[in-house]
């Protein structure tokens, strides 16, 4: 069920009637079941394995959390569980091929069923989900150990299954617990994010992907050097548009519920680091890394050596945290080497930081933060080519771009579809506040409302609305 369509759309309607018929104590176990059904759609083998993690995953935890003995051994059991789990469906296409071909002696050809059953959507989030709520038992920071029905709840709420954001428990199991009452601000702030996520998806992404061409990454010889890099331009600012779009229309939707998911981007665009960066993209994943992989390696190193040279603290930890990032996102080779970069890159700046910054010193500021964002995004912009390259082609692909031809042929009209989306991002950006459009006078506001709505129904039409992009991960 495709979240940009009618079926959605009946669904939700459907769901928020029930929700608001229903008792307050019934109101957890109806999104369940509306959970699992929007599960349902997708594939019928999805569910199954959520219910899976779910329940091993939650009669373990709670061992951790009465603090029964073992605690340590039940801890690692636990994530072991799920991050096997996860590796095994990671790297499914190392082994499907030869499933495929044992049980094609056994009269089983149906191969896009086999793909479909090692591939489920939203695992890779509901999997970190999983080993937060472990990790936080484990720790003794929850306050109260959720019943099995909240639990799942925590996991499978349909709003942020299929890509996030990756909700820690400390946060969203409490509001499972409360009367969740929705006045005429909440839903005012649930429409206006949900009206922004489809001005980023439907008007900026959809066009910036379709003029995408589908062989630009596979075969990049067969393009002059400026489609090599307005085109990959065109698709990381597509990917970004694409999923801080899924992400203001989720977080609306789940508004109308009463449930307030956490934002996911912080305007990425305007960073200027390489750090900052990924505190203001996909901030759920890179809050997760951070409390879970690079503190506690930091932690262990510093703890043998804490002086201000001791290089393993510096490079060891943004370097295997980053690289686990390009892992989460695909087991392909050049995901790895794409995270290797982002974690020198980190190690890099942050030496820089502390040992030189000569820049602080010399230039003035406005004229250094226009620089460091500038300087930040060209970086980000040529380290991502393996993001999108397979490795094969990535020499291919950097010669193509150093020929340096195809400028008198170039057209550069699509990029008038950015102008939208950077618009919302600057507006956003400057007032430090997503919602900012609310506080606008009476009149401005019905005039933006009508220019987005009219904007969406027009483009709908022009383009068809695909698949999120990280539904894929």
């Amino acid at each position: 069920m495709n979240l940009i369509s009618g079926h959605f759309i009946f669904f939700v309607l459907a769901v928020l009637l029930l929700y608001y018929a229903v008792p307050r104590k019934s109101q957890n176990v109806l999104l369940v079941a509306a959970s699992y059904l929007f599960y349902f759609s997708i594939s019928l083998w999805f569910p199954l394995i959520l219910i899976v993690v779910t329940v091993v995953t939650w009669l373990i935890a709670m061992q951790l959390f009465l603090k029964r003995q073992h605690r340590k051994t039940f801890f690692i059991l636990a994530l072991v569980f799920n991050l096997a789990i996860l590796v095994v469906f990671k790297v499914h296409h190392f082994f499907v091929p030869q499933i495929l071909s044992r049980l094609d002696m056994f009269g089983w050809q149906d191969q896009t069923l086999g793909l479909h059953i090692l591939i489920p959507v939203g695992m890779s989030f509901y999997i970190l989900q999983a080993i937060s709520f472990v990790v936080d038992c484990y720790q003794g920071r929850l306050a109260s150990f959720p019943g099995l029905m909240d639990f799942s709840l925590y996991l499978a709420y349909f709003p942020k299954l299929t890509a996030g954001p990756i909700e820690r428990p400390g946060s969203f199991l409490p509001k499972l617990l409360k009367a969740r009452t929705v006045d005429n601000e909440k839903i005012a702030k649930a429409f206006a994010l949900l009206l922004i996520g489809l001005v980023r998806k439907i008007v900026v992404a959809d066009p910036l992907l379709a003029a995408v061409p589908a062989g630009l990454f596979q075969d990049p010889g067969a393009y002059t050097a400026v489609q090599l890099i307005s085109m990959a331009l065109l698709f990381g600012l597509g990917l970004y548009f694409d999923f801080s779009g899924y992400t203001d229309i989720v977080r609306g939707i789940s508004g109308f519920f009463g449930i307030e998911l956490s934002p996911n981007f912080r305007w990425p665009l305007f960073s200027k680091g390489i750090s900052d960066f990924w505190n203001r993209w996909h901030i759920s994943l890179s809050h997760w890394l951070r409390d879970n992989i690079f503190y506690p390696l930091t932690r262990m190193f510093l703890k043998k050596n804490i002086r201000s040279d001791n290089w393993k603290a510096v490079f060891i930890p943004p370097v295997v945290t980053m690289a686990l990032s390009g892992f989460w996102h695909g087991t392909r080779a050049h995901f790895l080497v794409w995270g290797l970069i982002m974690g020198l890159l980190l190690a890099v700046e942050r030496l820089w930081r502390v040992k030189v910054n000569p820049v602080r010193r010399i230039v003035p500021g406005t004229l250094r933060n226009m620089g460091s964002i500038v300087f930040t995004m060209g970086l980000i912009f040529a380290c991502s080519i393996p993001f999108m390259v397979p490795l094969a082609k990535i020499v291919p692909y950097m010669k193509g771009v150093s020929k340096l031809n195809g400028l008198h042929a170039a057209n550069f009209r699509i990029f008038v579809f950015l102008v939208p989306g950077l618009l919302i991002d600057l507006i956003q950006f400057r007032a430090n506040d997503e919602l900012v459009f609310m506080k606008w006078h009476s009149s401005f506001q019905a005039a933006a409302i009508a220019f987005a709505v009219l904007a969406v129904l027009f483009m709908s039409q022009v383009y068809v609305p695909g698949a999120f992009l990280y539904q894929g991960f």
